[in-house]
């Protein structure tokens, strides 16, 4: 089921307030501080991906944008 260009904002921003949530929940320990790190840089990539997904200008740029977005994802995942 495609999504439409309003139904992936509100779930974007949606997600984001969640991370937040859960960010400020974290305790202050070191782990905590790294989790973190890494959900609030996950967070905010998942938003400048969209943008730039939309921004693209032809579908070679698209594709190629969406890879480097799957790629961050990975490595976001991984540590």
């Amino acid at each position: 089921m495609p999504y439409d260009k309003v139904d992936i904002d509100s779930r974007t921003y949606d997600f984001a307030l969640n991370v937040l949530s859960i960010v400020n929940n974290m305790p202050n320990s070191f782990a905590g501080r790294i989790s973190t790190r890494q959900l609030t840089r996950y967070r905010t990539s998942i938003g400048v991906n969209g943008e730039e997904l939309r921004a693209a200008e032809s579908r070679l740029d698209f594709t190629n944008t969406l890879l480097r977005a799957l790629k961050e994802a990975a490595i976001l995942t991984i540590g």
